[in-house]
């Protein structure tokens, strides 16, 4: 359940940062359509990770590519993939209505995490529009993640500032 409302999480905010940088490409200037690629790419990652909870028909597909294949990777990985598969196929068992819950749950959280930094950029009277604030958000986010620093601490500042100076 945690990791499947992670994924929706990453989802919801991938998908976000590639919409929203469509429609503000002039924005991002020269390096726009790099990063709407790999927003996109990632967006279409996480969907194809969270279909393994949401479809079955899916799970049978990953099912015979690790029946077929499966027996080339090393032991170790082979029991971590087991272990997450099971969980996977446990996940089908909870009941629809949870899972339609924590989905609105997940977006109602991540409004509120766009609204949220907007108002503070308007309380520090920075001119800065919605939709450039939305992908740029989503992508320092997904920036923080990378395991640059402890925690982020630095990267984010330092991206927001890049990607705000892109905005004006």
């Amino acid at each position: 359940l945690i990791v499947f409302e992670r994924l929706l999480q990453l989802l919801i905010l991938s998908f976000s940062s590639t919409v929203f940088l469509a429609m503000d490409i002039e924005t991002a200037g020269s390096q726009g359509l790099a990063f709407l690629i790999l927003s996109a790419g990632v967006a279409l990652l996480f969907f194809l990770l969270l279909m393994m909870f949401i479809s079955p028909q899916f799970c049978r597909i990953i099912d015979w590519i690790l029946g077929k294949f499966g027996h080339y990777l090393p032991t170790f990985i082979n029991q971590k993939i087991d272990k997450i598969w099971l969980s996977v196929k446990a996940f089908h068992a909870i009941n629809k209505k949870l899972v339609i819950e924590i989905i609105f749950i997940s977006i109602i959280g991540y409004v509120l995490f766009m609204l949220s930094a907007w108002i503070l950029m308007k309380g520090m009277h920075l001119d800065i529009a919605l939709i450039s604030l939305i992908w740029i958000r989503s992508i320092v986010f997904f920036i923080t993640l990378l395991p640059i620093s402890i925690g982020g601490i630095g990267v984010r500042e330092v991206s927001f500032i890049y990607f705000l100076s892109l905005a004006g």
